[in-house]
């Protein structure tokens, strides 16, 4: 997980954390980071979720008009963000080493072959 700038965000990156519109007492309203959570998307004041889903051109482009009006100056006008994963280099590796290892799936399969 790392800061990025804003103004720096690219449609390929994931969001890290939630950001949610709060509104104080006094009507005055800011945006805050908060830990993942289970999402919500009934909940208007989440504007942004940590899912698995990339940034799109409009997620960024409304970030960058709040930055713009001056809602993320508590938070250096930074986000985080974390990398993406490519999932089939992941399931590859986990191919290869229930193999390698002769794990469940590969015991089962062996059996119904033989």
């Amino acid at each position: 997980m790392r800061e990025v700038d804003i103004s720096d965000l690219e449609e390929k990156m994931i969001p890290a954390k939630q950001i949610v519109k709060v509104e104080d007492d006094d009507g005055k309203v800011r945006y805050e980071q908060r830990g993942t959570t289970l999402p919500d998307k009934s909940n208007s004041s989440v504007i942004l979720e940590p899912d698995s889903k990339e940034l799109s051109e409009e997620d960024i482009e409304g970030l960058k008009r709040l930055a713009a009006d001056g809602y993320f100056q508590e938070m250096s006008n930074k986000v985080k963000v974390r990398k993406s994963m490519r999932f089939a280099p992941v399931i590859l590796l986990g191919v290869i080493l229930t193999v390698l290892c002769h794990g469940p799936f590969y015991t089962i399969f062996w059996r119904m072959g033989h």
